[in-house]
């Protein structure tokens, strides 16, 4: 039981592929099921590993690795079918950068970072614009035409709050380590 959390993981990077099959064959209703079990995997291996201690260093490098993997494929397919800019595309890659960098010095650390309320945010309207696109191209919802731009609006959020969430995170670091 103590793997179950890595093991949840793995299904989340796997679940990006997945995505990224049936965004390809525009298999939208499956990209919403796909996407909807990658959340539900993250969410529960970091309630596990924190709730049980079953916190490992596999752990500690997959599960921001598969928040990569997910966030680049949903991006990558978006943008080559022109839902996202490809602006807001080229400020993913330079955040997740960013993030790649400070992972492997906080793993050279031994820190874990958990993530603060732009950090939530910045996942919760990620979220939220990528079921709204989907949702656009279903058209499920074909009373709010403007979807489709308003979920590109909420995804820009996503990337400015993400940004935000970074400098908050690196200013309380270079705090802690001035006290």
């Amino acid at each position: 039981m103590r793997h179950l959390p890595n093991i949840l993981t793995s299904i989340r990077i796997f679940m990006a592929g997945v995505f990224a099959y049936f965004f390809i064959k525009h298999d939208y209703s499956a990209c919403t099921i796909s996407f909807g079990v990658s959340m539900l995997t993250d969410m529960l291996d970091g309630v596990l590993a924190r709730t049980y201690n079953w916190v490992s260093d596999l752990g500690k490098i997959l599960d921001p690795l598969a928040d990569k993997i997910t966030l680049m494929v949903i991006s990558i397919c978006f943008c080559s079918v022109g839902w996202i800019p490809e602006f807001m595309l080229i400020a993913v890659i330079i955040k997740e950068a960013f993030m790649l960098i400070g992972g492997v010095i906080m793993l050279r650390s031994n820190a874990v970072a958990h993530a603060d309320v732009y950090g939530k945010a910045a996942t919760a309207l990620f979220s939220i614009s990528i079921v709204m696109a989907l949702l656009n191209e279903m058209d499920v919802l074909p009373l709010l035409t403007s979807i489709g731009s308003l979920s590109t609006l909420v995804f820009g959020l996503s990337v400015v709050f993400s940004f935000v969430a970074l400098a908050h995170y690196a200013r309380t670091q270079f705090a802690k380590r001035k006290a």
